[in-house]
């Protein structure tokens, strides 16, 4: 109908009609072969335009040789508020957009219960989203997950690092794991604790995911030891576990995995007696021993030749993740008069009970 040169339609409502990409490939198709139809209305919410649906309708909105004024996508009035805001935002139409970058740009539960409205709208099919440092809540991680799992199949790329999320936010987004296409999950700095590693890690059994950041996060006792057996299970597709903040606890990681032929984040004994050289090496150690996925309860550093500015380092790193540790050696070390002073504060801080 619209094809023919005789055709006065001025407004066509296809809404909730179970139009897919195919129909909105051959809606465009039609008004563009009758340059004459007057048709400047077109109403399409809650149809799935696919990859390319939302694309071909805004070239063809844009294109002045078509009378088309008005093209209607969005089911809410919240989802309209919030693609006008982010449009507004980046600068660009946001349902056009395969990365949305806000981090920083939307704040706290209330504008992220707006923005979700948008996401679990069909018209909007972003692969990676952004949302580091957003002051999300656990409240707005519900209204995500709940809009992404309503919408999925195209997100592959989550960031959510800086939000303080805590266990009932990652239990909320665990169904997402579950029911996604989802390949890299960014939890870093996001106050998770080890009931939220347990949560995910049983998640994670039945998910697509790749990649998984927790860095800057609590685990607890078993937190480690729940996600790295994932890495080992072949029905399960992790292969990527970040845990270590820092490129120097990595590098003390990597050392300590070949000197003890194991994973030292899971040992909770570290006998390096001999192993660690000196100041240089005790401070390299020391940026491991402060990460939280590091609970040693003892540790042996006989014979290392360690001074006072290595124990300097040591104790600065343990007052900084004390709870587990319980008993430290540093027999044959000369650490002297300022070693022991630097070694003071831990003793107040720590639950410490053996010192040699």
């Amino acid at each position: 109908m619209l094809k023919k040169t005789n055709c006065k339609l001025q407004k066509l409502d296809l809404s909730f009609c179970s139009v897919t990409e195919e129909g909105y490939v051959s809606l465009v198709a039609a008004v563009k072969s009758n340059s004459s139809l007057p048709l400047s209305e077109l109403g399409l919410e809650g149809n799935d335009p696919g990859d390319k649906g939302v694309k071909l309708l805004a070239d063809l909105q844009d294109d002045s040789t078509y009378k088309l004024k008005e093209i209607r996508l969005l089911k809410s009035p919240e989802a309209k508020k919030a693609c006008s805001s982010i449009t507004n935002v980046l600068g660009t139409n946001a349902l056009l957009l395969s990365e949305l970058h806000l981090s920083g740009k939307i704040h706290g539960d209330s504008e992220m219960n707006d923005l979700s409205a948008l996401l679990q709208d069909l018209h909007c099919r972003p692969k990676k989203i952004k949302l580091n440092n957003c002051s999300i809540k656990w409240k707005g991680c519900a209204a995500l997950a709940s809009a992404l799992c309503l919408n999925h199949l195209h997100l592959k790329y989550l960031y959510l690092s800086e939000n303080k999320i805590g266990h009932h936010g990652v239990l909320k987004l665990c169904p997402l794991l579950t029911c996604s296409n989802l390949q890299i999950l960014d939890l870093s700095f996001c106050s998770v604790t080890e009931d939220g590693y347990t949560s995910l890690a049983k998640a994670l059994k039945s998910s697509h995911l790749t990649d998984l950041d927790l860095r800057g996060n609590d685990p607890g006792e078993s937190g480690v030891k729940a996600l790295t057996v994932l890495l080992n299970d072949r029905d399960c597709k992790l292969k990527v576990l970040k845990l270590l903040v820092t490129p120097a606890a990595e590098e003390a990681f990597a050392f300590l995995t070949k000197a003890l032929n194991t994973n030292p984040l899971l040992l909770k004994e570290l006998d390096l007696s001999g192993k660690i050289q000196g100041d240089s090496g005790m401070k390299k150690l020391s940026a491991l021993l402060e990460d939280s996925h590091c609970r040693p309860s003892t540790i042996r550093l006989n014979r290392c030749t360690i001074t006072a500015e290595g124990c300097a380092s040591l104790a600065s790193a343990l007052c900084l993740n004390h709870l587990h540790l319980k008993y430290l050696y540093l027999s044959e070390n000369k650490i002297g008069h300022h070693g022991v002073l630097k070694l003071c504060p831990l003793l107040t801080c720590s639950n410490l009970q053996i010192l040699e």
